[in-house]
């Protein structure tokens, strides 16, 4: 049985070991930031988006080869593994994590996540975290093209916002982007996260 080798990828690109195995496979698929990682990768690479076409091509490519899949970070950790392993089968797919954005986040800001909540926003219409935000330490959000990490930290910081049942004790917001060198901006909201702290200070 030919392999679906689901492989995570950072800024800090791949492992060597993940180098080897792309080797090994007849195609390739990464979303568009991770494309330069497969420069000396000698076969065809097709791109992860519209992700219903790529699936197709996926199934296509796995009936004579393995195939191998970049993802951002932790692909089990809201990210496109789930969706893989429903569709081709835990027996045909290979889980191989990277340090993830949250990791990242927390190890950045000196702050334990083993308590943290997680949600992402992809498809969210409306802020309506504020009650999961209030009962707990540390709230963990990705955000999208849509809920930007800038709206939502104008959202939170709000003053009635913040008055509405106790948003005013939380004392910290940190917000941060990876892989955009752009810059902080409206535009590179979707690569955001923000990480919501009550009473917590953080060393930088």
């Amino acid at each position: 049985m030919y392999k679906l080798y689901v492989i995570g990828a950072n800024n800090n690109g791949l492992a060597m070991e993940c180098g080897q195995i792309i080797k090994k496979c007849t195609c390739a698929f990464a979303a568009d930031r991770f494309v330069y990682l497969l420069k000396n990768f000698s076969g065809p690479t097709y791109p992860l988006s519209p992700l219903k076409q790529a699936l197709n091509v996926i199934e296509e490519k796995l009936a004579s080869g393995s195939v191998a899949v970049l993802a951002s970070g932790d692909p089990l950790f809201f990210g496109i593994g789930k969706t893989l392993i429903k569709k081709f089968g835990s027996e045909c797919v290979e889980i191989i994590p990277a340090v993830s954005s949250m990791q990242m986040a927390f190890a950045r800001f000196k702050i334990p996540w083993s308590n943290a909540v997680f949600h992402s926003l992809h498809g969210r219409k409306t802020k309506s975290l504020t009650s999961t935000i209030l009962s707990n330490p540390t709230t963990f959000l990705f955000t999208d093209s849509q809920n930007t990490f800038l709206s939502y930290f104008t959202f939170f910081t709000n003053p009635s916002t913040r008055g509405e049942g106790g948003l005013l004790s939380f004392s910290i917001f940190l917000l941060t982007v990876f892989g955009n060198d752009k810059g902080i901006n409206e535009s590179s909201g979707w690569l955001g996260i923000i990480c919501i702290l009550k009473h917590c200070q953080v060393s930088f």
